[in-house]
């Protein structure tokens, strides 16, 4: 076992319903772990199989364990409500069908907490099952520049989050009901530097929500969000490609008075750039 001694403490979030065939595979992944600086937050909804009587049990028998048991609005809710629990200067959100890659996953996650100075660090995940962005088996998804980011999402449960990035960027949007994740890593991407860890986290369980569900609210607000977000970043190369949607959102969209003079200076710029022709 590896003592948590100068390493940062880990809060593992798990939003539990409807999983008493898969919840005990999953807590064992933990329980294996080498490192063993970390708490477990059950956080469950209103379940109507087995999961509460297995969860309970878990958390009566070790100590690590934490289990809520109430009526929530959906997984981006618990994991809210997890954050708020938490005690860990970072944080590592898991299904309740997922399961960590190895015994070593927690302790590589440690050791690069400590000697990175990033709030977010990831790795990959193993695919389990089909999925419309991944193949079964496939390991997902290698590093992220900014520019790949804008176009997939990083799995969030190949993710360690500092407890600083949803003080600084909010928890999750409700609002999107399978890509509150997608969306608070773009915020985070914007205002923070993050790690890549060559390693598998956990093998990611298709077949939820986020796998057969469109978020129609997180599509329409999408454009309108990355010039928010980005807005310092617009001169870079890999941002103009969203050129044609400036001009539409800046009619309809609310900006602050900053954002509004970073939209009318690239708008500026790319004009420019037109007109000597060096695009």
């Amino acid at each position: 076992m590896v003592r948590p001694v100068n390493l940062p403490r880990i809060s593992i979030v798990i939003p539990v319903f409807n999983c008493a065939e898969s919840i005990g595979a999953c807590l064992e992944s933990i329980l294996s772990q080498s490192f063993t600086g970390y708490e477990v937050l059950l956080m469950g909804g209103l379940s109507t199989d087995a999961t509460p009587q297995i969860c309970a049990e878990y958390a009566r028998r070790y100590p690590s364990i934490f289990y809520s048991h109430e009526k929530d609005q959906g997984i981006y809710d618990a994991m809210n409500k997890g954050i708020a629990k938490s005690k860990g200067q970072w944080l590592y959100f898991l299904g309740g069908d997922d399961v960590l890659f190895d015994n070593e996953v927690l302790e590589k996650f440690s050791k690069a907490a400590a000697k990175y100075p990033v709030k977010m660090l990831y790795a990959n995940v193993l695919v389990n099952g089909d999925t419309v962005w991944a193949k079964d088996k496939q390991v997902y998804d290698g590093y992220f520049n900014t520019g790949k980011l804008l176009t997939k999402n990083i799995c969030h449960q190949a993710i360690l989050y500092h407890k600083d990035v949803f003080n600084a960027c909010g928890n999750f949007n409700l609002k999107y009901v399978v890509c509150a994740d997608y969306d608070i890593n773009l915020k985070i991407a914007a205002k923070f530097p993050t790690k890549y860890l060559n390693f598998i986290a956990a093998v990611f369980k298709t077949g939820g929500a986020s796998s057969t569900i469109t978020d129609h609210a997180f599509m329409a607000d999408l454009n309108r969000n990355l010039i928010s977000y980005f807005y310092k970043q617009l001169y870079k190369p890999w941002f103009r490609k969203l050129e044609h949607h400036l001009v539409s959102e800046a009619k309809n969209g609310s900006y602050n008075a900053t954002a509004k003079a970073y939209l009318f200076c690239v708008g500026y710029y790319f004009k420019l750039q037109r007109k000597l022709k060096l695009t």
